[in-house]
């Protein structure tokens, strides 16, 4: 933080007094306030299959944040949402899911290895049916580590169909650097809003 003071002393002559200090002066932070902020947000149109945030430096950036909100079609199959750092097929990924839920007037909840299988599982649709998700993921983007993400995710059909995913996913890539994140989905389209969000300490 500075303090400029525009009234200012000239040897013992015409000495600032403290209505001088207090009235007359501007105060200017020199860094940016620490947390998140936007890298880019993204209005994706209907019927579409993927998407990429590019340009990015993890070992920079140090975290992510992805925030959506997205309709999904699913074309009569149950379709899943992910994400692939750098477009990575190859290292692989480990998930680990436990669902919430309430349909028809029950409530549940279940616990899956690879759901949607060894993915970076962003949301999925309500069985076979169109669905709407609301989801946030923090992402560890540093190399030399585990790459983690966690996500919480909701998923709706109807007012008596809905749940949450939490998930937990790791990328098994610890040595690439980020640079690119793209967003796809295992068949059907998806459409609607994703933010990006880096930290800044």
């Amino acid at each position: 933080m500075r303090i400029t003071h525009s009234k200012v002393a000239v040897e013992d002559v015409d000495k600032p007094n403290c209505e001088d200090w207090n009235a007359d002066h501007v105060i200017e932070d020199l860094k940016e306030s620490s947390g998140w902020q936007l890298v880019e947000e993204k209005e994706v149109p209907a019927e579409s299959t993927t998407t990429t945030f590019t340009s990015l430096n993890g070992d920079l950036d140090g975290k992510y944040k992805l925030e959506y909100e997205l309709d999904i079609v699913s074309g009569g199959l149950e379709r899943f949402l992910k994400m692939q750092p750098n477009n990575d097929t190859v290292a692989g990924y480990r998930n680990t899911a436990h669902t919430f839920s309430y349909s028809g007037g029950s409530p549940g909840h279940t616990s899956l290895i690879a759901k949607g299988g060894h993915v970076f599982l962003l949301g999925s649709t309500w069985g076979d049916a169109n669905t709407k998700i609301e989801g946030e993921a923090i992402i560890r983007a540093v190399s030399g580590k585990r790459r983690k993400m966690e996500v919480k995710v909701s998923q709706s059909y109807d007012d008596n169909n809905f749940g949450e995913d939490n998930v937990l996913t790791y990328w098994l890539d610890t040595a690439s650097n980020i640079t690119s994140l793209v967003i796809l989905i295992s068949g059907g389209t998806f459409s609607g809003n994703i933010k990006l969000y880096k930290w800044n300490d």
